[in-house]
């Protein structure tokens, strides 16, 4: 029974996600704050077997939208 070699190499990638504690530190939050954001929906975040991992780019991605957002508002309340 043989792998076809790109399912291999797909195995043997390692996975960089972060687990919920690796995600409270990079954003500066409580665990119990990540575990209701991403439970809440408004935290990027996949689910395996029942436990919250999410991916250090999607995060990332996350925070400079929020940045965006923030600055978009805050340029908006400066012209009023």
């Amino acid at each position: 029974m043989s792998i076809d070699k790109s399912i291999e190499a797909l195995l043997e990638t390692p996975t960089n996600l972060w687990t919920v504690v690796d995600a409270a530190k990079f954003l500066g939050f409580s665990e119990s704050w990540v575990y209701h954001r991403a439970e809440a929906g408004l935290l990027p975040h996949i689910k395996i077997a029942g436990r919250l991992r999410f991916e250090p780019d999607t995060l990332k991605a996350f925070i400079r939208k929020q940045r965006l957002s923030a600055s978009v508002v805050l340029s908006r309340l400066k012209k009023d």
